[in-house]
């Protein structure tokens, strides 16, 4: 359902006939997945709907609905505006902001294109997606959440908040808000009194007493097709498609399942686990782990039996 309006005036533009949309008593009952930003054609065009997608998602989740809201960055102050529905419930979101880190150097990252693109201030290694229910499951797993936006959370009276998408520690971050340059390639900068510090987290969870549940994501497109179709290089090459980012899919089914109460439900597919959840081993690493595999477990059990032939000589 476009509650911005924006497909039934191109449609109508193009001499095309509208389809008819569901009506609001017939989405009364259904989790509904949020797509609270618009494609690169409406930039900068504000349209009727987009002031009624706060007050819609609210009065859903004010009668125990349920939803998952995937949030984007904006500029120039335009979007859908879903504070009235998120704060209270404990959430809130920056959208005119992006989660940056600091440039890293050309030599600290290897390996396929991917790997490379985290050297990009905007692209982060997110392995770790929270601690909650639908989140535990996906550690390790291998995603492309970009870009990010600042989610944080505040206590709400009669709701469960919880933060999720950590964003990893070890390298300066911020909540990048000149997005004009960054989309232009202009290295950030921190700016005090104008960008977010150090932002923790991309996401939340709030759960109501009385049942409804809603999860905010903030990345917009990692649940689209041109995402969750990249394949693994290495297992491509020997003619096996697998996904080379298993937990963006992961996340968004899981996200889902949680906002329907089915809890029992909550896992990762046999597909996920066809990548590997084990970081690439280090020169160092890779040399100690060889050491005591081959040197240090034989010379302990060689130790042993000499211990128990002593002992049983006697």
């Amino acid at each position: 359902k476009d509650l911005s309006g924006s497909w039934a005036m191109q449609a109508q533009m193009r001499g095309m006939p509208v389809d008819p949309e569901p009506t609001d008593e017939e989405l009364k009952d259904a989790i509904w997945v949020v797509l609270a930003y618009r494609s690169q054609q409406r930039s900068g065009m504000m349209f009727p709907g987009d002031n009624q997608m706060g007050a819609k998602l609210k009065e859903h989740l004010d009668n125990g609905g349920s939803a998952v809201v995937i949030l984007a960055p904006f500029s120039m102050g335009t979007g859908p505006d879903l504070s009235e529905a998120l704060e209270p419930r404990g959430i809130k979101a920056n959208t005119q902001a992006v989660i940056v880190h600091e440039l890293l150097a050309d030599d600290q990252q290897q390996g396929d294109p991917f790997d490379q693109a985290r050297r990009l201030p905007f692209v982060f290694d997110i392995t770790d997606y929270g601690d909650h229910l639908f989140t535990r499951p996906l550690r390790s797993l291998s995603s492309l959440l970009v870009p990010l936006v600042p989610v944080s959370t505040t206590q709400a009276d009669g709701y469960t908040v919880t933060p999720i998408l950590p964003i990893p520690k070890g390298m300066k971050t911020w909540g990048e808000t000149n997005l004009e340059g960054l989309s232009r390639g202009d290295p950030p900068s921190f700016a005090e009194g104008v960008d977010v510090a150090s932002p923790e987290y991309a996401g939340a969870v709030s759960e109501s007493a009385s049942g409804g549940r809603l999860v905010a994501i903030g990345s917009p497109m990692f649940m689209l097709d041109q995402y969750l179709e990249i394949p693994e290089p290495t297992l491509a090459r020997r003619g096996r498609y697998v996904a080379r980012f298993p937990g963006n899919a992961e996340l968004f089914v899981n996200a889902v399942l949680w906002a329907a109460g089915q809890d029992t439900m909550l896992a990762i597919s046999p597909a996920a686990m066809e990548v590997s959840r084990i970081r690439d081993m280090s020169s160092f690493e890779l040399a100690l782990a060889r050491s005591v595999i081959v040197g240090a477990i034989p010379a302990a059990v060689l130790v042993v039996g000499l211990v128990v032939w002593v002992r049983r000589r006697d």
